[in-house]
């Protein structure tokens, strides 16, 4: 009984051997694809479409204009959020996310480049565009979806827009985007705005607006200033600092 034990043991043994020789490449294969997916998501606010995604080395957040339309030729940033607890484990995280790239209609940026340009094909007038986080090896990560207006084609715009074409805001909230709305052309380059004296981040640009972050260290009544190509424009402005209250 003994022996006849010890060979079933024996078989047993190798029988699970040959198992886990078997089934160890499709466990590491999930393993693998668990650990690089992330999800996407899409918020709608303050002007913006703002993409998330969310990975095991922290988030990949990509801002573009909320009136973007077929044919247009949009701006946008791009910008990583490390996780860590320490300043190494962050920059080490950071590392890993500047080896991503962002795709919409097989337009790349690299997370590095921090702000894109890009056109909107017609043939999305209406529908919607989809936003792909790729890693390194050029493999799809995840997807965030994105809408696409349908506006008129055949709105007139000023073939030389003046400074009277341009609406500054005169009031903003502290570390908040504010819309600038008027003739743009999309594209970051042409653009500049200062608050305070100071320049202001640019997030989003379409044809219709510019979409810019209030400083959050500014209060109080101060002045805004735009360019946009040749344009130059100076109004007064208001940055208000909101505070719960206890």
């Amino acid at each position: 009984m003994q022996i006849k034990d010890r060979k079933c043991m024996a078989k047993g043994i190798s029988v699970l051997l040959v198992l886990s020789i078997i089934f160890q490449p499709v466990f590491s294969a999930k393993a693998t694809w668990i650990q690089e997916s992330s999800k996407g998501d899409t918020e709608t606010a303050w002007g913006l479409h703002t993409a998330t995604f969310i990975t095991r080395h922290g988030k990949i957040k990509a801002t573009m204009p909320d009136d973007m339309a077929a044919g247009d030729t949009i701006s946008g940033t791009v910008i990583a959020e490390p996780e860590g607890n320490t300043e190494r484990d962050r920059a080490k995280n950071l590392d890993e996310l500047n080896g991503f790239v962002v795709e919409m209609e097989k337009q790349k940026v690299p997370i590095t480049e921090k702000v894109f340009k890009w056109g909107i094909p017609a043939a999305l007038a209406g529908a919607s565009a989809y936003l792909i986080l790729r890693n390194k090896k050029g493999g799809e990560v995840a997807r965030a979806k994105i809408p696409i207006l349908n506006l008129p084609t055949d709105v007139e715009r000023p073939s030389l827009p003046t400074s009277e074409d341009f609406h500054l805001p005169v009031i903003g909230q502290a570390g908040r985007p504010m819309q600038i709305e008027g003739p743009f052309d999309g594209n970051f380059s042409t653009t500049g705005i200062k608050i305070n004296g100071r320049n202001a981040a640019v997030l989003a640009e379409s044809p219709r607006k510019l979409v810019a972050q209030s400083p959050k260290d500014v209060v109080g009544p101060t002045n805004i200033q735009l360019k946009e190509k040749e344009v130059e424009i100076e109004g007064g402005f208001r940055n208000l600092s909101l505070r719960a209250c206890n």
